[in-house]
């Protein structure tokens, strides 16, 4: 029996796998998390370009009027811009430094996104076992209903005893309550699933296993 799980269970994961790859590509495309991943590259890309840019020219106006005491009168005006000045070799260092800023935002970026993809596989597999978990004990939901009908009807029938309809009625109600702990746990891992992923209202594929 415990054979045969697991050999459901392999076959489920690799039935789920072209269908997680169109799921992680579209949680690519949505997830908050990896939404604020693109915008720290984005913002140690203007850090970059802010360290490398010239200071603004300094421009200063004036004006000034003259008036001796002959009467007469005169205006005058100035006007005198200067840019401030950088040390020799100081630019190509500020490039190097924009460089390396955008190296390691992409090295960091690579990484939180890797352990993300990480743990939203590891999420998935969670989840994918656990419904097929709550999918096999559907199943032996069916099988105890059928086996305490035929009891039912050998005990009516005076083939068999009423312990035994009763014992199939006691094996058929614990099936059904280990299937709604089953299919508890599914519900509740997809809750997590999707709590990690940050979209709530993506549509899980395999979602028919129930």
């Amino acid at each position: 029996m415990r054979k045969m799980f697991w050999t459901l269970g392999l076959l489920a994961l690799a039935a789920a796998a072209s269908d997680y790859r169109s799921f992680e590509a579209e949680i690519l495309r949505k997830s908050p998390a990896i939404e604020a991943l693109k915008l720290d590259l984005q913002a140690a890309r203007l850090r970059g370009e802010i360290a490398t840019r010239y200071d603004n020219p300094e421009l200063e106006l004036g004006a000034s009027r003259f008036d001796p005491n002959t009467g007469g009168s005169d205006d005058g005006w100035r006007a005198a811009a200067s840019q401030p000045l950088r040390v020799f070799g100081l630019g190509d260092e500020l490039r190097s430094y924009a460089e390396a800023l955008q190296r390691t935002a992409r090295a960091q970026t690579q990484d939180a996104k890797s352990r993300f993809l990480l743990g939203l596989r590891s999420r998935y597999l969670d989840w994918v076992r656990a419904v097929y978990v709550a999918k096999l004990a559907n199943k032996s939901v069916e099988l105890a209903e059928r086996l305490e009908s035929i009891a039912k009807e050998r005990f009516e029938s005076g083939a068999g005893t009423k312990a035994k309809a009763m014992q199939a009625r006691l094996e058929a109600l614990r099936a059904q309550s280990k299937a709604a702990e089953a299919r508890q746990k599914a519900q509740q891992s997809q809750g997590e699933l999707l709590a990690f992923a940050g979209v709530a209202d993506l549509p899980l594929p395999g979602a028919a296993f129930f």
